[in-house]
């Protein structure tokens, strides 16, 4: 079994299987999974496990949006490029 990520408290970064269950009142990977799911929790299934990041279950407590990143948002990032070049060339 992997080691799960540990924060620089020596913390783990991720929910164990214990604290996981105790969140969703779930045993079973599948409920827990549909319970985080319903929520909105970003999450990740690896077989039987789920993984659960305790950054987003805090968001998700705290009321804040919880967005599974899936990497950078280039379209955000070349939005003033392309608006700099248009102005550009109506000039």
């Amino acid at each position: 079994m992997a080691t799960l990520p540990q924060s620089s408290t020596g913390a783990s970064d991720l929910y164990g299987p214990d604290e996981l269950r105790q969140l969703t009142d779930r045993a079973r990977a599948a409920e827990q999974s549909a319970w985080l799911r319903q929520r909105g929790i970003p999450h990740q299934r690896d077989g039987s496990r789920v993984l659960v990041a305790r950054l987003h279950v805090r968001a998700w407590l705290e009321g804040r949006d919880t967005v599974a990143s899936e990497g950078p948002n280039w379209s955000a990032l070349n939005a003033p490029l392309k608006r700099s070049a248009q102005g550009v060339a109506h000039a």
